[in-house]
């Protein structure tokens, strides 16, 4: 399947395309229930939380995962790195390095988004985390939106992109998308409001937008590098 973004007419100049991808059906249903029939317990005994630490977050809540009591999930989980590691090896002979990806990897972020909760836009800390971010989405899908750093082109549409990710999903982002690109999930939209105004050729149809436009409570794996200090 291909994947699905809605691009500015601006927003090309400055993500290349080997710096964000969308894998669909990352994961079976069955992979999907076993994931949460593990992480139920554990996020149930935890309440949303208004606000996040830095203002990132709002309405969520997460915890991080070293390892997995299910054998099936470790292994569920090994193929989704192995999956990661095999795209960001397939872009060119030494695209890693570029990409920025280490080969090690930091335990999995767990993050619960209530269905009011939201994302406001940002980019991953540097500080421990390598050069990719990952995230596989689980229970329902959801609309994320890249937007430039940059404080000018910010403020355009025309430089934004909108991911459309699917329940069972996994996005890669890497280089200028991880980097120099800012990634949040909105607020729910109103089915009236799905379709915002791009100045750029569109890759999907209002019908496939549609069935983003109303996110209900998602679960996110995040798998992200480690950095690895020269």
């Amino acid at each position: 399947m291909r994947p699905m973004f809605r691009f500015g007419s601006q927003a090309k100049k400055f993500l290349p395309a080997n710096s964000v991808r969308i894998f669909q059906d990352a994961i079976s249903p069955t992979q999907e229930a076993s994931l949460m029939h593990e992480l139920f317990p554990i996020l149930s005994r935890r309440r949303y939380q208004r606000a996040h630490w830095d203002s990132v977050i709002e309405g969520y809540r997460e915890v991080e995962r070293p390892f997995w009591k299910s054998p099936e999930n470790e292994a569920t989980i090994a193929k989704l790195r192995g999956q990661i590691s095999d795209f960001v090896s397939s872009q060119a002979p030494g695209a890693a390095e570029p990409l920025g990806y280490t080969g090690e990897w930091l335990p999995v972020h767990v993050l619960d988004l209530s269905e009011e909760g939201f994302i406001t836009p940002h980019v991953d800390s540097v500080k421990f985390s390598g050069g990719l971010v990952c995230g596989l989405s689980l229970l329902s899908s959801a609309v994320m939106v890249l937007s430039p750093e940059d404080p000018v082109l910010s403020r355009s549409s025309d430089a934004k992109v909108e991911m459309f990710l699917p329940r069972r999903s996994l996005y890669v982002l890497s280089g200028p998308a991880r980097y120099e690109f800012a990634h949040s999930i909105e607020r729910n939209r109103d089915n009236s409001n799905a379709s915002s105004s791009h100045g750029g050729s569109e890759q999907t149809k209002e019908s496939e937008i549609s069935e983003f436009s109303k996110r209900e409570r998602r679960v996110s794996l995040i798998l992200r590098d480690a950095k690895v200090e020269a």
